[in-house]
């Protein structure tokens, strides 16, 4: 997250899995971002990241939030990674956004 924050230059897209989401949200408003988080999360708890993906966007920015039904914390493991899931095409929709200049 840090590196995106400093770097928006750099990228075209974001995805976040599961993150503490303390930054502020103006550093994110060029890029657009996916935040992912499991409805069992403990450890982030799925509100900061609604909360997170609500500031970007009210600060002129694009998020999507997505809060998997299934799945604790770690929504990417050697069995499932919500990347490869049909379901989402998180793949596609990278591969489709644009960052704003």
């Amino acid at each position: 997250l840090q590196m995106l924050a400093y770097n928006q230059n750099y990228f075209s897209t974001g995805v976040l899995i599961g993150c503490s989401c303390n930054w502020n949200a103006s550093y994110f408003t060029k890029t657009p971002l996916w935040l992912f988080v499991g409805a069992g999360d403990g450890s982030h708890g799925t509100g900061s990241m609604s909360s997170f993906a609500n500031q970007v966007n009210s600060r002129g920015g694009s998020a999507k939030y997505t809060k998997v039904g299934y799945g604790h914390h770690n929504v990417v493991s050697s069995e499932y990674s919500i990347l490869r899931d049909n379901q989402y095409n998180v793949i596609d929709w990278m591969l489709k956004q644009n960052r704003k200049k």
